[in-house]
């Protein structure tokens, strides 16, 4: 090693990413789709953090989470429009502070399972933002939805399912 090799910083190999790895720029195929990491945010849920990552192909995005890091339980969400839910689930829980105890999607219905409260970190960085999750569940068990309140009026409406980490393959890591 040369005296400049000291000075010199010393990146991580990435030559072997998994999901846990992914930053913005990497690329991953999944659903027969190569998919780029666009951003890679965290959310703060009183001290228990989990991280999201931003997919996109030309004509899709989607967001990675993983559920548990023990299980390594993933989660694909898309964002679908408000008005694919009744306007007065919205009303009702800027009103009341409260959500209704089932909600209807399309024709299905879900079960509210969770509500919680965090802060979002858009690139897991900069300043917080606070939110209000409400958690809704499927009478089988297989999606989800999640609405997302930031502000007193301000919602985002997010539909899932799980997937299994099998169903990533092909990790390049970018620069």
């Amino acid at each position: 090693m040369g005296f400049f090799d000291f000075f010199k910083k010393k990146h991580k190999d990435r030559s072997f990413i998994g999901i846990n790895d992914l930053l913005p720029g990497d690329m991953v195929d999944y659903d027969m789709k190569t998919w780029e990491v666009k951003a890679k945010h965290k959310y703060d849920y009183e001290g228990e953090i989990i991280y999201e990552w931003q997919l996109k192909t030309s004509d899709d995005n989607i967001f990675l989470e993983i559920d548990d890091e023990e299980s390594n339980s993933l989660i694909i969400s898309r964002k679908i429009p408000n008005s694919y839910i009744n306007q007065s689930v919205f009303n009702e829980i800027s009103s009341t502070d409260d959500a209704p105890e089932e909600i209807e999607v399309e024709t299905k219905k879900y079960y509210l399972e969770e509500i919680s409260s965090g802060y979002f970190f858009e690139n897991s960085s900069g300043e917080e933002e606070p939110f209000i999750a409400y958690n809704y569940t499927s009478d089988d068990g297989t999606s989800f939805v999640t609405i997302e309140q930031w502000g007193e009026r301000s919602f985002e409406v997010c539909r899932g399912e799980n997937v299994y980490e099998y169903q990533f393959t092909n990790f390049l890591p970018g620069n």
